[in-house]
């Protein structure tokens, strides 16, 4: 069941406070952020190492890592995602299966969400098709600026489904109204920061030609990817329950 919502006309996001009460609730909550984040780190990583070594190492390994990453996240990723969000909203901070309550609607939302992200790429490319490659370049880069800016509307669906509230797409674009750009700014510093570090260090791994240290690299550059999705997942829950007002509780 998806749950619709109206946006709070009376409530402005304070972005200073946003962001600093999301890294803060990482930074003072850190052991129970690396307790709940170590089960689907060892297997995203697990499940890297394992594609690289059955790609044969080098460049082939790295591909099927890379894309054994990305599926391993989805699919494990979200489960920290999850129990750090019910953990900032209910106070949650233990879970015994895997795949906590909360994990199907969280799946549902970030498929929905990527899918959309898809056809919105889909169609750019269709309208950039038939043009001359001076245009293409320009629809292209318009078009991927739109994706990156719009798509972060739809953010505020991820706590609600973490709790197994879950908003409507449209109630999650809709309640933010009014706000939008101090929450796009506040998922931009919530994200870039540790994101261009990971990128960094990912980078610094492709350019090593040894396998251990390539996996070492890539340990460190999952892990603070971890920490990125913590900070960001913190700020999304915060302010869903600024948003939602009182009926949840947040640990900070």
């Amino acid at each position: 069941m998806s749950y619709s919502a109206s946006p709070d006309v009376t409530y402005r996001i304070a972005i200073g406070d946003a962001a600093s009460r999301a890294y803060g609730s990482v930074f003072n909550n850190f052991r129970l952020a690396g307790a709940l984040a170590w089960l689907p780190f060892a297997l995203v990583l697990g499940l890297e190492v394992i594609a690289f070594i059955v790609g044969g190492g080098g460049f082939v390994g790295r591909i099927l890592s890379s894309l054994a990453g990305v599926i391993g996240f989805l699919l494990f990723g979200t489960t920290f995602a999850v129990r750090w969000s019910r953990f900032i909203l209910l106070g949650e901070k233990q879970g015994g299966e895997l795949f906590p309550p909360g994990w199907r609607p969280m799946m549902v939302v970030t498929v929905k969400i990527c899918l959309g992200i898809l056809a919105g790429a889909v169609v750019v490319a269709l309208i950039a098709m038939p043009a001359p490659f001076w245009l293409k370049i320009l629809i292209w880069v318009l078009g991927a600026l739109a994706i990156v800016i719009l798509s972060p509307r739809f953010f505020l669906a991820f706590p609600g489904a973490a709790i197994e509230r879950p908003l409507a797409l449209r109630g999650a674009w809709d309640i933010i109204e009014g706000n939008y750009w101090r929450f796009l700014a506040c998922v931009l510093i919530s994200y870039l920061p540790l994101a261009i570090v990971a990128q960094l260090v990912g980078r610094a791994g492709a350019g090593t030609t040894s396998s251990l240290a390539w996996i070492g690299f890539e340990a460190v550059r999952l892990a603070i990817t971890f920490a990125d999705v913590a900070v960001l997942y913190a700020m999304l829950a915060l302010i869903y329950r600024d948003v939602a007002g009182p009926g949840t509780a947040a640990a900070e």
